[in-house]
């Protein structure tokens, strides 16, 4: 299915073809991965796109003397930070899935000095590592995005590689970057630490403000949504003119995010607005049930839901994948979450399991894993 550039360009002329770029036309038209619902059609403009670009060469920092290597699907973040890496002439080796093993023999054998990769993919090679023996001293820079990793993890791949993470918080409506952890940010210090937790500061290129129901910006450490306002803000939603007025207010794109930020402004991100868990009238927050249960030995991921219950309306279930060879059980993940976590927010049941659902683009896919527990259901909510 596929022919080369020679003959892609046999019969073409050599004079570039007229045409009249400006910068408020439309770029691109991008579809959200719709793990929360609907795709919905993304409008970019040249402006967005140019002004994304540079935003990534300031933060990414690249040279032409980096070596990337890229193993995620082009149309997702890699594919922006693929654009702004041949802005500045780096080379790319692109695979066409990921592979753990794979990626550390191109990392060896092509002195791969960076690559970007969701925390599933990682978790993977952090395993590969300690099973196999690759030099991995030319990674300067490894990015990760999608999903925030937890602090185990990040330990353990600053064990592994030294300072070299670098966390871009984002989505298609505002591409990769509305916020990033540095890499000197990715610290130990005891007084530092808690910063892992954070998906970093806004970017040079980006506001970010964490507002109430009522729209008003609330102060540190309380809960809110995550809005933001940067050059590179997608113009509006494909025909859907109302669900533009809902996203974008004054400039300021709702991104459904739930977090807070603290005094110095790093944002913590909660959860999304609709993985809110209902129970008992009381609000749950999956990623903070995610977050205690990682800390329990002998886990390696977990995914919280809510799934339907006759009495409190959603009830609270973890799936969890334990670490290879961990003589992990359910009673143990209970009596971790009764030390840990409110009695309403503790999971009433705990399924281990060996994988979990994710969508092509690497990213926990809860809709996928909802679905067998709502499907006699007349509506996703309960």
């Amino acid at each position: 299915g596929f022919i080369s550039w020679d003959t892609f360009l046999t019969g073409v002329p050599d004079t570039n073809p007229v045409v009249d770029i400006k910068p408020s036309l439309m770029a691109t038209l991008a579809y959200s991965g719709g793990t929360t619902g609907q795709p919905k059609g993304i409008v970019q403009t040249q402006r967005n796109l140019v002004m994304n670009m540079f935003n990534h060469l300031l933060e990414l920092e690249f040279t032409e003397r980096d070596r990337v290597l890229l193993s995620s699907p082009l149309p997702h973040a890699a594919g922006k930070m693929f654009q702004a890496g041949l802005l500045k002439g780096a080379t790319h080796i692109i695979t066409e899935r990921f592979d753990a093993v794979k990626a550390l023999e191109l990392i060896e054998q092509e002195r791969i000095t960076a690559t970007l990769m969701v925390p599933t993919m990682l978790y993977r090679l952090f395993d590969a590592i300690e099973q196999h023996d690759f030099d991995i001293s030319s990674v300067q820079t490894i990015v990760y995005v999608a999903s925030p990793m937890t602090e185990k993890q990040l330990k353990r791949g600053l064990g592994i590689f030294g300072p070299v993470f670098l966390q871009l918080y984002g989505q298609s409506e505002a591409p990769n970057l509305i916020t990033r952890l540095t890499k000197t940010e990715h610290s130990l210090d005891p007084d530092k630490v808690h910063r892992l937790r954070s998906c970093g500061r806004a970017t040079m290129m980006s506001e970010v403000k964490i507002l109430n129901d009522a729209g008003q910006t609330v102060p540190p450490h309380e809960q809110g949504e995550i809005v933001v306002r940067s050059p590179y803000v997608m113009e509006r939603y494909h025909n859907l003119p109302e669900k533009t007025a809902e996203t974008i207010i004054d400039g300021w794109l709702h991104t459904g995010d739930i977090g807070k930020m603290d005094e110095d402004g790093y944002v913590y991100l909660l959860d999304r607005k609709n993985d809110m868990i209902i129970t008992g009238g009381m609000n749950v927050y999956s990623a903070e049930v995610e977050n205690v249960i990682q800390q329990c030995p002998g886990v390696s991921q977990v995914a919280v839901i809510g799934v339907p219950h006759d009495d409190w309306g959603e009830q609270v279930v973890a799936h969890v994948i334990p670490d290879a060879n961990a003589n992990l059980s359910t009673e143990t993940i209970f009596q971790f979450c009764e030390e840990n976590l409110s009695k309403y927010k503790r999971p009433k049941e705990i399924k281990l399991v060996a994988e979990l659902p994710l969508t092509q683009y690497g990213k926990l896919d809860k809709k996928t894993l909802r679905k067998s527990y709502w499907r006699e259901a007349e509506r996703a909510v309960n």
